[in-house]
């Protein structure tokens, strides 16, 4: 009997057996009292075997997937942004493209980033036009501590991505001034190495993604660009559910990146 897995901001949260992805929906919906309560349900059956239930009526969202699923495909070094782009990319873009809800698009823009550039940890930030930065979903030992943070504008590696409009990677941020220690300070954690793309879409920075140490080695320019071709496609589904972000002041080009 297949075996499926409740996600919530990318992390299998609980699993159980059932004959179908129906009923193992409404199983989990029953265990969180939710079933009862739910009024118009809308699901979407994803090409990677996921499945996306919306409450149209209560805005909550249940994310299923197969328990046992394939290994993440290999991420391939390139040598060139020209070059064809790798399948869990192309996969990937499709996702966050299809994505049920603005939220889901950034866990699941977040979550795949952590593929093309395996990482200890990371964080979806979205630029908020007055209200300055705010964690959407974030990953890692303590990304509970992260998710629904705000910080000013401006503030940081994530706050210098946005203003700038930039992607860039630091592979050393000890003597960084760009580094905003605080954020160490409070998860106890520390940070040796980022990599920050900006979510960009029509003339709007909606934020960006920030990943935290690299598992193996450092980052790579390559990775950079296979990030930023992710932010790019979850900036059009933003872009299309209405959202407009802030406009950009400055747009750096890639000539004029920060050095790492």
């Amino acid at each position: 009997m297949p075996r499926f897995a409740l996600k919530t901001n990318g992390v299998a949260v609980r699993e159980l057996t059932a004959d179908t992805w129906l009923a193992a929906l409404g199983a989990f919906m029953e265990a969180e009292g939710a079933l009862a309560a739910a009024r118009r349900l809308r699901c979407e059956l994803l090409d990677s075997g996921e499945v996306i239930a919306l409450d149209e009526v209560s805005g909550r969202t249940w994310r299923l997937v197969p328990a046992v699923t394939r290994a993440p495909t290999p991420i391939p070094q390139t040598s060139s942004g020209d070059e064809v782009s790798p399948p869990a990319l192309v996969e990937g873009m499709g996702r966050v493209q299809h994505a049920a809800t603005a939220v889901i698009a950034w866990e699941l823009a977040l979550e795949i980033a952590g593929l093309l550039a395996p990482s200890e940890c990371g964080a979806a930030v979205q630029a908020t036009p007055h209200q300055g930065l705010f964690f959407v979903a974030a990953t890692g030992p303590h990304g509970s501590k992260l998710r629904a943070a705000r910080l000013p504008p401006g503030t940081g590696f994530v706050g210098v991505c946005v203003e700038q409009c930039a992607g860039f990677v630091v592979n050393n941020v000890s003597d960084d001034q760009r580094h905003y220690k605080p954020v160490d300070q409070e998860t106890g954690y520390r940070t040796r190495a980022v990599l920050c793309a900006p979510v960009v879409a029509e003339g709007y920075i909606f934020g960006c993604l920030e990943l935290v140490n690299p598992t193996a080695g450092h980052y790579t320019g390559d990775q950079l660009i296979l990030v930023e071709r992710l932010c790019a496609a979850l900036g059009q589904r933003l872009y299309r559910a209405g959202i407009r972000g802030k406009r950009p002041a400055v747009a750096v080009g890639s000539s004029e990146r920060p050095r790492a």
